[in-house]
């Protein structure tokens, strides 16, 4: 979830992963001593929690690194009067409500703003707005 807010935030993101990564392996060796002095019950649920966080932590901050140069295009701008009328109508259609038409037709036209569809599915609904 790198694209929304620029590279900034995706950089960020995987120092904040990096670190998290970081900080579990430098506790997993008090948590497998745990196991070693005292082994518990509670110790050895500790410990197994330690092995999960910290290979979820890898796998995570791998993902974040390995993906830092993926490019996410961002749709071109569609203006309202690109947007055919039977597609509205087929949005309208195939859903449960005003809000459901809505959500419709953006998936139809990744472009177009939350204001233009929601202005274009109710001039073709029937009714008060």
């Amino acid at each position: 979830m790198n694209a929304p807010f620029g590279p900034a935030t995706g950089r960020v993101e995987r120092w904040a992963r990096t670190a998290m990564l970081i900080g579990a392996v430098v506790l997993f060796p008090s948590a497998l001593r745990a196991v070693v002095v005292n082994p518990s019950v509670g110790n050895w649920l500790t410990a197994v929690l330690a092995v999960i966080v910290v290979v979820g932590s890898t796998v995570s901050a791998l993902s974040a690194w390995r993906n830092r140069a993926t490019v996410r295009s961002v749709p071109a701008k569609v203006s309202p009067a690109e947007v055919a009328v039977p597609d509205v109508l087929a949005a309208i259609a195939s859903s449960s409500g005003r809000i459901d038409a809505i959500k419709r037709l953006r998936q139809m036209y990744p472009g177009l703003g939350l204001l233009d569809a929601k202005v274009l599915v109710e001039k073709q609904l029937p009714g008060p707005a």
